[in-house]
């Protein structure tokens, strides 16, 4: 298994085409109208109206939320997403503002009525503090009684699914790997690194494209509890409002595919 190869800022060239040909099958169009009307009816609590997509990625969530009608700001990191993003909203008609910046450090002389940050997109950065950092922009980027709903992967799931169809070794290090035959034609195999002490996460993808070319990817990011992420944006200031297990607004517990928590500020 691979292991200590992944860069520290490795979401800097991640998020191109290979990364959405490896997705195909779960970012889905049935999979984002499912979050749509999640987040749709979250927004309601505040009648939120305008929204900052944080991590936006390709518009996945932008572009149908700004086609409700909410303005949308879209903030990401990738010129090839943002160049998608952009195109995709000009085909749509609709007008949405996306910017490259860190979520470290961006700009929040802004205020908004909800922040969303979709995807376990979190918990990119080796460096604690970064991570509180991006957290403490979220907070001041709202308006008072503003919310912000955090997507992350349930960490009791992940763990469980990968321990199971793979091996434990030393240290409290559990790895895994499997091929899988996607919707697409590729034939992708991934490899995952979970350290249990440091709760780390490691992916790794590899396949051939249609030319027979290899390709590759990976990824590194910090799973958390449930109780680690709410203390942290406790810490920030929000007020806890309410978790959810998934998209259907089900209760969360061990087995749920993810941990959603809606704050505010």
């Amino acid at each position: 298994m691979f292991r200590k190869n992944i860069k520290t800022n490795w979401w800097e060239d991640i998020f191109d085409q290979k990364y959405l040909d490896t997705y195909i099958d779960i970012n889905t169009p049935t999979s984002t109208d499912r979050e749509i009307r999640f987040l749709e009816k979250n927004f309601n609590l505040v009648g939120a109206v305008n929204i900052l997509d944080l991590a936006c990625g390709y518009g996945r969530h932008s572009i149908p939320l700004a086609k409700l009608g909410y303005k949308v700001t879209g903030i990401d990191y990738s010129d090839y997403f943002l160049n998608l993003a952009k195109d995709s909203a000009k085909k749509e008609k609709v007008i949405i503002n996306f910017k490259k910046e860190n979520m470290i450090d961006f700009d929040t002389t802004e205020q908004f009525d909800a922040i969303i940050n979709m995807f376990t997109s979190f918990g990119y950065f080796d460096n604690m503090s970064d991570n509180k950092k991006v957290l403490s922009n979220v907070y001041q980027s709202l308006k008072k009684g503003g919310i912000f709903i955090l997507d992350f992967n349930n960490i009791f799931k992940t763990v469980t699914r990968v321990g199971n169809d793979g091996k434990i070794t030393k240290n409290g290090i559990i790895e895994n790997e499997y091929m899988e035959d996607l919707s697409n034609g590729l034939n992708v195999k991934t490899e995952n690194i979970i350290d249990l002490v440091t709760q780390t996460w490691e992916i790794k993808r590899t396949w051939q494209d249609s030319s027979n070319k290899n390709q590759t990817y990976a990824a590194k990011f910090r799973l958390f509890t449930p109780y680690e992420i709410k203390m942290l944006l406790i810490d920030t200031g929000f007020i806890v409002l309410d978790y959810f297990g998934d998209f259907d607004n089900s209760f969360f517990d061990f087995k749920s595919p993810r941990f959603i928590i809606l704050v505010k500020k």
